[in-house]
């Protein structure tokens, strides 16, 4: 489920959910050698950041790309439940490159 949140001085203030996938199976999409590395540092809303590598090339992993029109809201929250945590979760600005 994505959920934008706006944040007006201390209030905050709901909008719409943008998307909701419901309980749905990974369905890949594509072929990436490696995934993104994690580096430690948490996302925030403070700007972007640097790539951080990538790690476990040259075995290919399968990947699922889900768009997602934000509108006319800057920043949106992403809420990822995945109980066996086997899957990775990275979020792009305008184009997904898996190696940069």
């Amino acid at each position: 489920m994505l959920l934008a949140c706006l944040s007006l001085a201390t209030n905050f203030v709901q909008v719409p959910i943008l998307y909701d996938s419901g309980s749905v199976l990974f369905a890949p999409g594509g072929n990436q050698f490696g995934r993104i590395s994690r580096n430690g540092v948490a996302s925030d809303w403070s700007g972007q950041k640097p790539f951080p590598g990538v790690t476990g090339a040259p075995a290919l992993r399968a990947y699922e790309l889900i768009t997602v029109n934000s509108g006319p809201y800057l920043y949106i929250q992403i809420n990822f439940d995945d109980p066996a945590a086997a899957l990775f979760v990275s979020a792009y600005t305008n184009a997904y490159a898996p190696v940069n």
